[in-house]
């Protein structure tokens, strides 16, 4: 495949959206863990705000996903089960087109903060703040292999520009 500038650039985007969404949760589930006194207001908008930025750090790095499986495989799987087979998809080689995009390592995280993510999208009133904070170091190893993983496989493919 050919460099390819303007793609490679939007993956960048993504990526960078999605590593200031995934530090911002992790800088304040600290913050929440260590700190002091919160109102039950105050602790619940934290909460949920860490709740929502993970959701949307899993976004970025899905649309960076999709993005380069688009671009190299032609097109994207479809069906009930889209997310988790656009992960699967990515962590398999295709026979005469590409290497794994992802390691099977970052998949398992992909998966584990996909399957979050759809917690709580789905909470409709039962958000439990748990399932966030233990997302938490998953959404920050992730974020970090999964840059490592696409920017190989990019190299690998020709696509980032020189």
């Amino acid at each position: 495949m050919a460099a390819h500038p303007a793609l490679w650039a939007d993956i960048q985007r993504d990526l960078d959206a999605a590593r200031t969404d995934i530090r911002n949760a992790a800088m304040r589930a600290d913050a929440l863990q260590a700190g002091g006194e919160l109102s039950g207001d105050l602790r619940m908008d934290r909460e949920y705000a860490i709740g929502l930025m993970l959701h949307n750090g899993y976004g970025a790095l899905e649309c960076a996903l999709e993005r380069l499986v688009q671009a190299v495989d032609g097109g994207l799987p479809s069906g009930a089960a889209y997310h988790a087979e656009l992960i699967r998809r990515a962590a398999a080689p295709v026979a005469g087109l590409r290497p794994a995009m992802i390691t099977s390592e970052t998949a398992g995280r992909l998966q584990k903060l996909r399957s979050f993510q759809h917690a709580l999208r789905h909470a409709y009133g039962g958000y439990d703040y748990t399932r966030a904070a233990e997302n938490v170091p998953v959404a920050v190893a992730v974020e970090d292999s999964f840059r490592t993983d696409m920017t190989a496989f990019a190299t690998s493919m020709g696509i980032l520009p020189e």
